[in-house]
Protein backbone atom coordinates (compact mmCIF):
# COMPACT_ATOMS: atom_id res chain seq x y z
CA UNK A 1 0.00 0.00 0.00
CA UNK A 2 1.39 3.53 -1.13
CA UNK A 3 -1.12 5.50 0.90
CA UNK A 4 -4.03 5.17 3.09
CA UNK A 5 -6.87 4.53 0.61
CA UNK A 6 -4.43 1.96 -0.91
CA UNK A 7 -4.39 0.23 2.76
CA UNK A 8 -8.20 0.43 3.38
CA UNK A 9 -8.54 -1.21 -0.60
CA UNK A 10 -6.12 -4.15 0.79
CA UNK A 11 -7.91 -4.42 4.04
CA UNK A 12 -11.11 -4.63 2.83
CA UNK A 13 -10.52 -7.08 -0.22
CA UNK A 14 -8.94 -9.19 2.22
CA UNK A 15 -11.69 -9.54 4.35
CA UNK A 16 -14.01 -9.52 1.99
CA UNK A 17 -12.17 -12.36 0.74
CA UNK A 18 -12.49 -14.38 4.01
CA UNK A 19 -16.28 -13.64 5.03
CA UNK A 20 -17.01 -14.96 1.27
CA UNK A 21 -15.09 -18.18 1.89
CA UNK A 22 -16.67 -18.91 5.32
CA UNK A 23 -20.09 -17.62 3.81
CA UNK A 24 -19.89 -20.18 0.69
CA UNK A 25 -18.46 -23.06 1.86
CA UNK A 26 -20.51 -22.88 4.98
CA UNK A 27 -23.75 -23.98 2.30
CA UNK A 28 -21.42 -26.72 0.96
CA UNK A 29 -20.41 -28.00 4.19
CA UNK A 30 -24.20 -27.66 5.38
CA UNK A 31 -25.10 -29.61 2.25
CA UNK A 32 -22.55 -32.41 2.83
CA UNK A 33 -23.95 -32.90 6.66
CA UNK A 34 -27.97 -32.13 5.53
CA UNK A 35 -28.23 -34.83 2.45
CA UNK A 36 -25.51 -37.48 3.24
CA UNK A 37 -25.38 -38.65 -0.18
CA UNK A 38 -23.77 -35.44 -0.95
CA UNK A 39 -21.28 -35.97 1.91
CA UNK A 40 -20.78 -39.32 0.52
CA UNK A 41 -20.33 -38.25 -3.18
CA UNK A 42 -17.92 -35.77 -2.06
CA UNK A 43 -15.79 -37.81 0.45
CA UNK A 44 -16.32 -35.80 3.29
CA UNK A 45 -15.95 -38.49 5.30
CA UNK A 46 -12.50 -38.58 5.14
CA UNK A 47 -12.07 -35.61 6.88
CA UNK A 48 -14.41 -36.99 9.67
CA UNK A 49 -12.05 -40.02 9.86
CA UNK A 50 -10.26 -39.43 13.27
CA UNK A 51 -13.27 -37.87 14.85
CA UNK A 52 -13.78 -38.34 18.68
CA UNK A 53 -17.70 -39.83 19.28
CA UNK A 54 -19.49 -38.75 21.72
CA UNK A 55 -18.44 -40.24 25.35
CA UNK A 56 -15.62 -41.80 23.55
CA UNK A 57 -11.99 -40.46 23.08
CA UNK A 58 -11.56 -36.31 22.33
CA UNK A 59 -11.07 -36.10 18.59
CA UNK A 60 -8.16 -36.11 16.70
CA UNK A 61 -7.25 -32.16 17.21
CA UNK A 62 -4.36 -31.83 15.05
CA UNK A 63 -3.41 -29.46 12.18
CA UNK A 64 -3.37 -32.48 9.80
CA UNK A 65 -7.33 -32.54 10.06
CA UNK A 66 -6.90 -29.50 7.69
CA UNK A 67 -5.30 -31.59 5.21
CA UNK A 68 -7.02 -34.82 5.80
CA UNK A 69 -9.76 -34.74 3.17
CA UNK A 70 -10.67 -36.46 -0.09
CA UNK A 71 -9.90 -34.95 -3.37
CA UNK A 72 -13.15 -33.34 -4.50
CA UNK A 73 -13.50 -32.00 -0.84
CA UNK A 74 -10.38 -29.88 -0.93
CA UNK A 75 -11.10 -28.99 -4.77
CA UNK A 76 -14.23 -27.51 -3.62
CA UNK A 77 -12.43 -25.84 -1.15
CA UNK A 78 -10.05 -24.48 -3.15
CA UNK A 79 -12.78 -23.17 -5.58
CA UNK A 80 -14.12 -21.62 -3.36
CA UNK A 81 -11.34 -19.56 -2.36
CA UNK A 82 -10.22 -19.05 -6.32
CA UNK A 83 -13.90 -17.82 -6.75
CA UNK A 84 -13.33 -14.92 -4.12
CA UNK A 85 -10.49 -14.19 -4.51
CA UNK A 86 -10.96 -12.87 -8.37
CA UNK A 87 -13.27 -10.14 -7.98
CA UNK A 88 -14.33 -8.01 -4.99
CA UNK A 89 -18.50 -8.10 -4.20
CA UNK A 90 -18.41 -4.33 -6.19
CA UNK A 91 -17.17 -6.48 -9.16
CA UNK A 92 -13.65 -4.86 -9.52
CA UNK A 93 -10.64 -7.05 -9.73
CA UNK A 94 -9.07 -7.78 -6.54
CA UNK A 95 -5.08 -6.73 -6.06
CA UNK A 96 -2.59 -8.93 -5.86
CA UNK A 97 -1.66 -7.95 -2.30
CA UNK A 98 -4.82 -9.09 -1.28
CA UNK A 99 -5.33 -12.53 -3.02
CA UNK A 100 -1.39 -13.72 -1.34
CA UNK A 101 -2.72 -11.96 2.14
CA UNK A 102 -6.14 -14.67 1.58
CA UNK A 103 -4.14 -17.68 0.99
CA UNK A 104 -2.36 -17.03 4.07
CA UNK A 105 -5.37 -15.95 6.25
CA UNK A 106 -7.46 -18.36 5.15
CA UNK A 107 -5.19 -21.41 5.52
CA UNK A 108 -4.19 -20.59 9.03
CA UNK A 109 -7.62 -19.96 10.47
CA UNK A 110 -8.86 -23.32 8.81
CA UNK A 111 -5.79 -24.85 10.64
CA UNK A 112 -6.41 -23.22 13.56
CA UNK A 113 -10.03 -24.46 14.03
CA UNK A 114 -8.74 -27.88 13.46
CA UNK A 115 -5.66 -28.12 16.41
CA UNK A 116 -5.45 -27.57 20.02
CA UNK A 117 -1.41 -27.15 19.67
CA UNK A 118 -1.71 -23.90 17.74
CA UNK A 119 -0.85 -20.53 18.83
CA UNK A 120 -4.38 -19.66 18.60
CA UNK A 121 -4.53 -16.09 17.66
CA UNK A 122 -8.11 -16.01 15.98
CA UNK A 123 -9.11 -17.87 18.76
CA UNK A 124 -8.56 -14.95 21.11
CA UNK A 125 -10.77 -12.83 18.67
CA UNK A 126 -14.51 -13.08 19.91
CA UNK A 127 -15.37 -12.22 16.04
CA UNK A 128 -13.49 -16.02 15.24
CA UNK A 129 -16.22 -17.56 17.30
CA UNK A 130 -16.28 -20.54 14.05
CA UNK A 131 -12.49 -21.08 14.67
CA UNK A 132 -13.19 -21.32 18.09
CA UNK A 133 -15.79 -23.60 18.45
CA UNK A 134 -15.05 -25.56 14.96
CA UNK A 135 -14.01 -28.87 17.40
CA UNK A 136 -17.62 -29.27 18.25
CA UNK A 137 -18.72 -29.93 14.96
CA UNK A 138 -16.21 -33.08 14.94
CA UNK A 139 -17.15 -34.13 18.49
CA UNK A 140 -20.96 -34.63 17.06
CA UNK A 141 -21.25 -33.85 13.59
CA UNK A 142 -23.50 -31.41 14.08
CA UNK A 143 -23.60 -27.20 14.29
CA UNK A 144 -21.30 -25.26 13.95
CA UNK A 145 -20.78 -25.93 10.82
CA UNK A 146 -19.39 -22.23 9.94
CA UNK A 147 -15.88 -22.66 9.84
CA UNK A 148 -14.44 -18.99 10.96
CA UNK A 149 -17.42 -16.95 12.06
CA UNK A 150 -20.46 -17.97 13.89
CA UNK A 151 -23.40 -15.38 12.10
CA UNK A 152 -25.44 -18.56 9.53
CA UNK A 153 -24.63 -21.14 12.31
CA UNK A 154 -26.77 -18.57 14.72
CA UNK A 155 -29.35 -18.49 12.01
CA UNK A 156 -29.99 -20.94 10.23
CA UNK A 157 -28.24 -24.35 11.54
CA UNK A 158 -29.72 -23.71 15.07
CA UNK A 159 -33.40 -23.99 13.29
CA UNK A 160 -32.05 -26.73 11.17
CA UNK A 161 -30.82 -28.77 13.99
CA UNK A 162 -32.83 -27.76 16.78
CA UNK A 163 -31.65 -30.95 19.21
CA UNK A 164 -28.51 -29.01 18.86
CA UNK A 165 -27.57 -25.06 19.48
CA UNK A 166 -24.98 -23.71 17.50
CA UNK A 167 -22.44 -20.70 18.42
CA UNK A 168 -22.34 -20.18 21.72
CA UNK A 169 -24.92 -22.27 22.99
CA UNK A 170 -23.30 -25.18 21.93
CA UNK A 171 -20.50 -25.87 24.62
CA UNK A 172 -22.87 -24.96 27.27
CA UNK A 173 -25.55 -27.62 25.83
CA UNK A 174 -23.28 -30.39 24.85
CA UNK A 175 -21.64 -30.49 28.24
CA UNK A 176 -24.76 -30.71 29.81
CA UNK A 177 -26.06 -33.45 27.34
CA UNK A 178 -23.24 -35.40 26.01
CA UNK A 179 -20.89 -34.70 29.31
CA UNK A 180 -18.47 -33.26 25.98
CA UNK A 181 -15.49 -30.87 27.56
CA UNK A 182 -13.96 -29.10 25.19
CA UNK A 183 -9.82 -28.94 25.12
CA UNK A 184 -7.74 -27.00 27.22
CA UNK A 185 -7.96 -23.80 27.07
CA UNK A 186 -10.31 -23.29 23.47
CA UNK A 187 -10.48 -19.35 23.62
CA UNK A 188 -6.74 -19.13 24.21
CA UNK A 189 -5.33 -17.46 26.86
Amino acid sequence: PTDAASLVQLLAETCCGIVGYDFLFYWFHLSMHVWPNIGRLMGHWRHHDHDGYVGAAPAAETAMRTLNHSLLDGTMQVLVSILVQRHTPWGTPKVRLARWLHNVVVPGLLTESHSTGMLRIARRLSVFEGVRDHYLHHRHRGPPFQQFFSYLDETISHHAFPQQASGRRATRLLQQRWSVTPPANPGGG
